[in-house]
């Protein structure tokens, strides 16, 4: 049967995607160029709150920071905000104004529901966006190693997890050493830099055995490996190889029942 291809959804340049909903050009060209400065940040820029309705409808955004007042519109940006918060999801939200805060119509709404109201002029302000990039950038990293971890547990799979235990791949939790190799201490194996030696090698050898060794059998971005290839991956310690292997060796734990860490 021809194995199905797992495929990870990868950012090669952006972590974080920002969306920028302002009539001001000041202050649009302010944001860019803050956001520009950010590593690991874009951003798009709306100059109404249709324009940015548009770009919310069909892309997900980690942090958005949208103007109340918007000079060809009845529709302020707070109410917009609090309309479309399925669409926003779980970004972080920053209502901005040049006017007090406190004049902000729908303020206890907004900070209720946990989104920020700022003040243009606030010095808190960039402070306050450095910090939610921060923090975004932590939570899309996580995700991305969650993906890398699932998408090597299943494409490894049991069947090779169950092939290097039969074939002895384990190593013995106290290994007998030799009278010389016991009589100096640094001179004794390291029984888990053993074993994973020998897991690496056993997952290597299992993916280039497999009856397809050339289909596809992961995607990572916009790269796609072959058994092979991952095989290769592995043999030379490139990213996509080590996640593979870190997650064989937890599927390798669990099934062996070895207190490995």
């Amino acid at each position: 049967m021809k194995a199905q291809m797992v495929r990870v959804s990868v950012p090669e340049d952006d972590l974080v995607s920002v969306l920028v909903i302002d009539d001001e050009p000041s202050f649009r060209m302010e944001m860019k160029e803050f956001w520009d400065q950010q590593h690991g940040c874009s951003v798009q820029l709306a100059d109404t709150l249709d324009k940015g309705k548009l770009f919310l409808d069909s892309n997900a955004y980690d942090i958005i920071i949208a103007d109340v007042r918007f000079e060809d519109s009845a529709l302020t940006g707070d109410r917009f905000v609090l309309q479309n918060q399925e669409a926003i999801g779980q970004a972080k939200v920053f209502v901005v104004t040049a006017q007090t805060k406190e004049a902000v119509r729908h303020f206890k709404d907004l900070t209720n529901r946990g989104y920020n109201v700022l003040e243009k002029v606030d010095s808190q302000f960039p402070i306050a966006l450095q910090d939610a990039a921060y923090e975004k950038c932590k939570e899309r990293k996580s995700s991305i190693e969650a993906s890398f971890a699932e998408a090597a547990r299943s494409t490894v799979g049991g069947a090779a997890v169950a092939v290097a235990y039969i074939a002895g791949a384990q190593a013995q939790p106290e290994p007998q050493l030799s009278q010389s190799a016991a009589a100096e201490p640094g001179l004794a194996p390291d029984p888990l830099a053993g074993l994973i030696l020998e897991l690496k090698q056993s997952l290597a050898v299992w993916l280039r055995a497999r009856k397809s060794p050339d289909d596809p059998v992961i995607a990572i971005g916009s790269t796609v490996l072959s058994a092979n290839e991952l095989a290769d991956a592995i043999d030379a310690g490139t990213d996509p190889g080590i996640a593979v292997l870190r997650s064989f060796v937890r599927e390798f734990k669990d099934f062996s029942g070895l207190n490995l860490k």
